[in-house]
C-alpha cells in the first residue's frame, strides 16, 4: 500500500509541470509521486481529470510557441513542418 497523500500542493506541482510541456512521468516525480498514482487520481476525480486535460493543452501550446520561435530564428524545415500541421 502506498503512503501517497493527495494534497493541493502535489496537485498544483503536477498540473504546473504539465502546463509547461513536461511529461506525465516528469510531473508526477516533481510532485512526489508516480505516473500510476496520478493516473488513479485522475480516474477517481473528474475535476482533476478536467484540470489535467487543460494543463496538457496549455503545455502543448507552450511547446508549439517555443517551436515556432525556434523555427522563425533558426530552422526552415521546422517552420515547414509547423505550417503543414496547421494547414
Amino acid at each position: 500500500m502506498s503512503n501517497f497523500v493527495r494534497t493541493y500542493k502535489r496537485r498544483k506541482i503536477f498540473l504546473d509541470q504539465l502546463a509547461v510541456g513536461n511529461s506525465v512521468s516528469f510531473a508526477a516525480e516533481a510532485a512526489g509521486g508516480t505516473s500510476s498514482l496520478f493516473k488513479r487520481w485522475r480516474e477517481s476525480d473528474p475535476d482533476f481529470a478536467s484540470d489535467w486535460d487543460d494543463a496538457i493543452e496549455s503545455g502543448t501550446d507552450f511547446i508549439e510557441d517555443a517551436a515556432t520561435d525556434r523555427a522563425l530564428k533558426k530552422s526552415d524545415p521546422l517552420m515547414l513542418a509547423i505550417l503543414k500541421a496547421r494547414r
